[in-house]
């Protein structure tokens, strides 16, 4: 805003006037991405993983990252042995902003894995952030270097000799770079991601513009605005007023003095009008077909693309290009978090007493991104047991449950047994089953009848009997 926009509107400086659709089109997809879990080859690997992920809360965790991922297109995740607690952390690292950050330098343009990285920071020992630290991480080494305030380049870190220190497993072999690069929508220039805001701030620019001009017009010119030509109104003129008179001044007596005739000139010049008031539909038009652009092009739904009354099936419409979206971030960044976890696996086995559970794979688990109630999930999974068995059923029914594989394995452990009780205690109650006899059905002998109505009409000769 200029300073002049700001003085007519009366709005201090480092405030700004505008809605941030920046954030909307970032939080749209970050509300639907939620990893419930990774899982290895086997339960085992599964559920070690598990405890390691809780140990560092990855549904807070996970969503800082995708957020950084869809914001600056690149983040990173270290993985890292804690000495105290013995325990494996995972912390994220913000891409570098000029100042901080980690700059990773893939191996390839679709890959995760980086051949290298550098990691910039300042620390603090007698003025503020007046000494510069940077780390270089190779597969099998780290060096460390480092600036004070008064010194002109970096020297080498004097801890442990000056010496790099080892990155390595017990047997001597590289553990890689301690690193896992997320990068949204990978491409060229090197295997960077791309920011999803790349193509929505000149969008945003323009649709703060038309608000300072809306909110201009309005100011100035939104109000009837009242004239008077040959006259200056009385100060006692209040809003509501009924009317207003024009005319010589009453004498002390009341009576009305008589107008001459270059006074009643002047007061048949006298004219009252109101300015036209704006018409800021054209602004209005301007801004929502910007909206409508900006929806269009980050592929964000829209208030304005569906009503309060659409269906389902309009609204599911709406949402496609939004789930196209989420379902390639689950596939790239799915890769991703299997790298932390093929990582995680390195790192403990190197400074862990215990080993591991081996896994030749592991697989990211998303909840669904479809927004779908509760009970319409649930009645879903219903119909589903029907048709392709009890987990299947559970499996669909964890997007709104939570629960996670082993979870569901003892769910499904739990009814066979069920079943298999209830059929035990329904052979055991059969007849001719587990050694119990079958009841015989006993016969009374038959009784001579002799006063049935064939009886006697075989005896009158009226039929047999």
């Amino acid at each position: 805003m200029t300073e002049e926009m700001r003085q007519q509107l009366r709005i201090p400086e480092g405030r700004e006037l505008g809605a941030n659709h920046c954030e909307l089109v970032i939080s749209s997809m970050t509300d639907r991405l939620t990893v419930t879990g990774i899982e290895g080859a086997t339960a085992a690997a599964t559920a070690w993983l598990r405890e390691i992920a809780e140990d560092n809360r990855l549904d807070g965790f996970q969503m800082n990252v995708h957020e950084s991922a869809l914001c600056d297109g690149d983040t990173y995740v270290a993985v890292v042995w804690d000495n105290e607690n013995a325990r494996i952390s995972w912390v994220q690292e913000l891409a570098y902003d000029g100042i901080e950050g980690v700059i990773g330098f893939p191996k390839g343009r679709s890959t995760s894995e980086l051949a290298a990285a550098i990691k910039i920071w300042q620390e603090t020992t007698e003025k503020f952030a007046d000494t510069l630290r940077v780390n270089l991480y190779l597969p099998d080494r780290i060096y460390r270097y480092v600036r004070g305030a008064n010194e002109g380049g970096l020297r080498v870190l004097d801890d442990d000799g000056g010496k790099p220190l080892p990155w390595v497993d017990k047997a001597g072999r590289p553990l890689g770079v301690p690193f896992v690069h997320f990068a949204n929508r990978r491409r060229g220039r090197g295997g960077f991601g791309l920011s999803e805001l790349r193509g929505v701030v000149p969008q945003q620019d323009q649709l703060n513009r038309t608000t300072h001009s809306i909110a201009m017009t309005t100011e100035l010119l939104g109000f009837p605005i009242r004239w008077v030509k040959g006259w200056q109104p009385d100060a006692g003129i209040a809003p509501g007023m009924f009317m207003v008179m024009a005319a010589p001044k009453k004498a002390e007596n009341g009576a009305i003095p008589a107008v001459t005739e270059q006074q009643a000139k002047h007061i048949a010049a006298i004219q009252v009008g109101t300015f036209d008031q704006a018409d800021v539909s054209p602004l209005l038009d301007a801004y929502r077909n910007t909206k409508t652009e900006l929806a269009e092009t980050t592929r964000t739904p829209s208030s304005l693309s569906v009503s309060d009354d659409a269906s389902g099936e309009s609204r599911k419409e709406a949402e496609k290009g939004l789930l196209g979206k989420i379902a390639r971030f689950h596939v790239t960044i799915g890769n991703c978090w299997e790298d932390v976890a093929r990582l995680t696996t390195r790192v403990y086995d190197a400074f862990s007493p215990r080993s591991a559970p081996k896994s030749n794979r592991w697989t990211t688990q998303w909840r669904a991104a479809e927004l779908r109630s509760n009970s319409d999930v649930l009645a879903e999974a219903l119909i589903l047991e029907k048709l392709a068995g009890l987990k299947e059923a559970l499996v669909y029914a964890a997007r709104v449950t939570g629960w996670d594989a082993q979870k569901i394995e003892e769910l499904v452990a739990e009814r066979q047994a069920s079943d298999e009780a209830s059929l035990n205690q329904m052979m055991q109650l059969a007849p001719g089953f587990s050694g119990r006899p079958a009841a015989v059905p006993q016969l009374s002998a038959p009784q001579q009848s002799t006063g049935t109505p064939d009886a006697q009409n075989g005896a009158n000769g009226g039929g047999e009997s």
